[in-house]
């Protein structure tokens, strides 16, 4: 069943039958391209039908039915056979036959020029240059000097390297065609947003899709909007210069809506406008993503709706995750223990662990909790852990640092995330050379075995070492008693020494008092002596 994709509807098996009996049941290969017709050619399933059905198999292939009516010319087969020889495909042959005007008529030697006109002045390969008429077959009916030469001219008078301008010739073709309507933008980006030309182009680079917007009927309305709710013109063109697909939203069901919705929810007008001009990328968001967001927010952590507004907005990335990642990463964080509250904070704070997939992240928090002795504190502070690469990085030096000897449970995070060469350093770079060898020809099982065993055997000599230690302690400290004791006995021998010299030198002192006391009786008997003499 062929499936021809209009501006509306799929044609499916209400024609599927009359496809198939066209051509004998043969599909062109250009039924399958339709999307490249302009829109307004294609026809509704009921005219299709039923012109199919008033044809009475006048028309040999499908791709002839939906082609407009251009008179072929004498020069067209040879033309077709110089797009061929460029690299062209049949099929994308048969569709520039059909959208060219000229291609019938056209000399050769014109139709080369032309193609060749991309390759030198461009840089285009001839492939490429294919490529180019194929999605933007007008070139063929327009002069060098309204398409390529002009457009040329402009991108080259902003400064913009060749190979930038090659890159939006082959990225969006029909661009070449809109030389004129991006010299007027120009103007108006530089007059009316003090944007300056080479700054405008490099815009155009980024979304060549705003070479088809109107200035009046769209870029001026969104400036005159967002200047009534508060923003002023230097901040609208910090918003485009950021995000110029904000040129393309719709001012109504999109801007308009969710500004509106939001200061519904809770979320004031000014912060919100104010939390557009820092990321305007905001706006291309879906809404129920937005407020999903913010209701899990209001939810888990107990806040108001401009609360949970103000938490994301201090990083944009987290705001501008999908709801189902956003959940499928708060409900992993859950199941390793962090409460909800305090998952949606995590996810906050780094915004990267919504970029680490979800069994990585299982497998991380499980390897520091059962093989690092951490708890969710520890990982709660380092961060950098969680959004580190567990194979390549947290788990090739776990086991590179156990197949050292080193106890892992007192390894610190932040040194397992570490750059190659503060890490690897202090090591031999033969030694680690070796291990990556070794590390390459081990499986994963291999690998387990090999940090639980070293680990294991980390940790028993660690408690040896610490039971070494507390006997070196405890004798030391028997020997330090007893010395205390043997200082103290010495103590009180000296003080009895020093006693009994102290009672010595008193008695010594005592003796000649003594001698004093004979030496007065002997005065006293020798006065007794000369008294009678005195008398006689």
């Amino acid at each position: 069943m062929h499936r021809i994709l209009t501006p509306s509807r799929l044609i499916t098996g209400a024609c599927s039958g009359r496809l198939g009996a066209l051509s004998g049941g043969a599909a062109d290969p250009g039924i399958f391209r339709l999307c490249f017709v302009d829109a307004a050619s294609l026809l509704s399933t009921r005219q299709f039908c039923q012109s199919i059905d008033q044809s009475e198999g006048q028309i040999s292939s499908p791709s002839e039915f939906f082609a407009p009516k251009v008179a072929p010319g004498e020069n067209l087969e040879a033309n077709l056979k110089i797009l061929e020889r460029w690299g062209m495909p049949r099929d994308a042959q048969h569709r520039v036959k059909g959208q060219s005007t000229s291609l019938g008529t056209a000399s050769g030697e014109i139709l080369e020029a032309k193609l060749e006109l991309l390759e030198k002045e461009v840089g285009i390969e001839k492939r490429q240059v294919a490529k180019v008429v194929e999605q933007f077959y007008s070139y063929l009916d327009r002069p060098s000097t309204r398409t390529v030469e002009p457009f040329l001219g402009l991108f080259r008078s902003g400064g913009i390297p060749e190979a930038e301008i090659k890159y939006l010739i082959l990225k969006r073709p029909p661009i070449l065609g809109f030389h004129a309507k991006l010299h007027e933008m120009s103007i108006f980006f530089q007059k009316e947003l003090n944007i300056e030309l080479k700054e405008f182009l490099q815009l155009v680079i980024k979304f060549p899709q705003l070479a088809g917007y109107h200035i009046d009927q769209n870029i001026r309305k969104k400036l005159d909007y967002f200047l009534e709710v508060g923003i002023s013109r230097e901040q609208f063109s910090q918003m485009v210069r950021k995000f110029p697909q904000i040129i393309g939203l719709s001012l109504q069901s999109n801007i308009k809506f969710k500004i509106d919705a939001l200061a519904e929810e809770g979320v004031p007008k000014e912060k919100f406008t104010q939390t557009l001009v820092r990321a305007p990328q905001l706006l291309g968001r879906k809404f129920p993503t937005i407020l999903d967001k913010l209701k899990g927010l209001q939810r888990d952590m107990d806040v108001s709706a401009e609360g949970a507004f103000t938490l994301l907005n201090r990083n944009m990335n987290a705001f501008q995750t999908s709801a189902p990642r956003w959940a499928e990463m708060q409900e992993a964080l859950v199941s390793s223990g962090f409460s909800s509250g305090r998952a949606a904070k995590l996810l906050i704070r780094n915004s990267k662990l919504l970029k680490v997939s979800r069994t990585d992240l299982i497998e991380k928090i499980k390897f520091a909790k059962y093989f690092l002795g951490k708890n969710n504190t520890d990982l709660w502070r380092n961060t950098r852990y969680l959004t580190a690469s567990y194979q390549d990085k947290i788990f090739f030096r776990a086991v590179f640092l156990a197949s050292r000897g080193e106890d892992l449970t007192k390894v610190k995070l932040p040194a397992l995330v570490k750059s190659e060469a503060s890490f690897f350093g202090p090591f031999d770079k033969t030694l680690v050379k070796n291990f990556r060898i070794k590390w390459g020809e081990m499986s994963q099982a291999e690998r387990l075995t090999a940090i639980i065993e070293k680990s294991v055997q980390a940790q028993e000599n660690s408690e040896e070492k610490s039971e070494e230690k507390s006997d070196t302690q405890e004798s030391s400290g028997e020997k330090s008693g007893t010395q205390g004791k043997t200082g103290e006995m010495s103590g009180a021998q000296g003080k009895s020494e020093e006693k009994s010299d102290t009672q010595e030198s008193n008695d010594e002192m005592r003796e000649p008092q003594e001698s004093s006391e004979g030496m007065s009786e002997t005065q006293e008997s020798n006065q007794e002596e000369r008294e009678p003499q005195g008398k006689e």
